[in-house]
């Protein structure tokens, strides 16, 4: 129904519908296509399976793209090629620049938009990844408005090759410290974790990060190696790494502060190796490395760890 809807379509191909001027208009020859807006799938001349609605929905399509989901205004504008087979895009510009990027999901207004080649990425939620154009941004799941938005606009979001990430939340793990989600630091970070509101909002390069909960490790950037669990965990941290900070509101003494402990809730004030049990701190220990070097300036370091016990312990045995 339309002009020049499926006006290419020849005597073999059944199950098409069409509706909307030049919808699917050089499609040939084809079976199974849903494909409902103005040129809506209209560049694409062999495809089968696609549910495609929407105005101008993956309209650049030009062969061989088959199984694939698309609803939204201008969702998947790219030249969409055969591995981009499966995609499922829903939502206006959602994968709108997407090529030949395999497995990808994203539903919510301009969710992924960036992402062209880059492979399993799952983004759920308005403007959910929506930067990530770099060849290797990889495996990323991020759900939630805002989750994985950040990062630099270069080339179409080039420099954001961020992989092997999961953000669950509003604005988590969101690599920008503006609500706008503008031109900022390029999002590389890799192998981060983070689950709640605002957790890791504005890392751009730090990795191996797991912040669990709401407000936790919002001002880490570069960090590596931290372990936050709790509501407004590591709150202070933004370059020290290492530190694994479990219970709500534990938070370090200066954003650089490295391996530092601590179980319980509202300790804080952490320090550099040390280590505190129990609500507040109650129990205190701490670590520090001991470096010595031999008089004839060959370097045979030792690194051995320094004990402080604990007020009113009582030690049993020593061995």
């Amino acid at each position: 129904i339309g002009s020049n809807a499926l006006a290419a379509m020849d005597g073999a191909a059944d199950g098409n519908v069409a509706i909307g001027s030049s919808a699917g208009a050089v499609l040939i020859g084809e079976s199974g296509n849903v494909i409902v807006g103005h040129a809506a799938m209209s560049a694409c001349d062999t495809g089968t399976g696609n549910i495609v609605i929407g105005q101008n929905a993956m309209n650049n399509a030009s062969a061989d793209v088959n199984y694939s989901v698309v609803v939204g205004h201008s969702a998947c504008q790219g030249a969409i090629a055969n591995a981009a087979a499966g995609t499922v895009a829903v939502g206006a510009n959602a994968f709108y620049e997407l090529t030949s990027g395999t497995n990808g999901v994203a539903v919510g207004l301009e969710a992924g938009k960036q992402v062209a080649t880059g492979n399993n990425n799952t983004c759920l939620g308005n403007v959910a990844g929506q930067k990530l154009g770099h060849v290797d941004a990889d495996n990323n799941v991020f759900v939630g408005y805002g989750a994985g938005a950040g990062g630099d606009d270069a080339s179409s979001g080039g420099n954001n090759s961020a992989t092997n990430n999961v953000g669950v939340g509003t604005w988590a793990l969101g690599a920008s410290a503006s609500a706008t989600f503008a031109d900022g630091t390029a999002f590389t970070g890799t192998d981060n974790v983070a689950v709640g509101n605002t957790a890791l909002k504005v890392l751009t390069s730090g990795t191996h990060n797991t912040a669990l909960g709401g407000r936790a490790g919002d001002s880490i950037t570069t960090a590596l190696g931290n372990t936050l669990v709790g509501i407004d965990s590591g709150g202070s941290l933004t370059t020290g790494g290492y530190n694994t900070l479990i219970g709500r509101g534990n938070d370090v003494n200066s954003n650089d502060v490295t391996q530092a402990t601590s179980l319980g809730n509202e300790i804080t004030g952490l320090l550099s190796y040390d280590t505190k049990i129990g609500s507040y701190g109650i129990k205190k220990w701490k670590t520090a490395r001991l470096n010595m070097t031999s008089a004839d300036g060959i370097d045979n370091t030792v690194i051995k760890p320094i004990a402080t016990i604990p007020a009113l312990s009582v030690i049993t045995s020593i061995s």
